[in-house]
């Protein structure tokens, strides 16, 4: 089954309590199936995690890119693919993000159909990551200019790394 997103910001689950859905941890694996219905050029968000007012991670789709956003005390981190990997709006495309939220050293991994991608540091992070038990999760944005048309499908969050082995599984 997939969640049908609209693109207008008004079709979205919000977890309320967050630490159900992905906990205070300082590792975190995001993997989902994607279908766009619009390619378009706007950073749409598909998933966040916030504590409040100010989002602790999400992803993104940005130009064809997934982006990867890490909030951190002094400067967010941001990654994005480097190149387009979203192509085309028939087909599902297997989305998996791995990283290490103990020190603002470590990059995500990026995983598009069971392999990793090259990602690119489009913001390097300075200071600690965001890592809040009880924040809320999100599907899906609340904002009409932030918000993917398309299918999200088993959206799964871990609170450990998965293996690439995993990950192809």
């Amino acid at each position: 089954m997939s969640i049908e997103l609209d693109g207008t910001g008004t079709v979205y689950i919000l977890w309320n309590d967050g630490k159900q859905a992905v906990g205070g941890h300082t590792q975190k694996t995001v993997a989902f199936w994607l279908k766009t219905d619009s390619l378009i050029l706007n950073r749409d968000v598909f998933w966040m995690y916030d504590a409040g007012d100010s989002e602790v991670q999400d992803v993104y789709l940005h130009s064809q890119k997934i982006g990867w956003v890490a909030y951190a005390s002094g400067v967010n981190g941001t990654w994005e693919t480097s190149s387009n990997q979203v192509t085309n709006t028939a087909s599902w495309f297997f989305v998996a993000i791995t990283h290490d939220l103990s020190s603002v050293s470590n990059d995500p991994i990026v995983y598009i159909n069971g392999s990793p991608v090259a990602v690119t540091e489009t913001s390097t992070p300075t200071g600690a990551f965001g890592v809040v038990a009880g924040a809320k999760a999100q599907l899906g944005s609340n904002f009409a200019d932030l918000s993917i048309d398309g299918n999200v499908a088993d959206l799964r969050v871990y609170n450990r790394i998965l293996s690439a082995a995993e990950i192809l599984d």
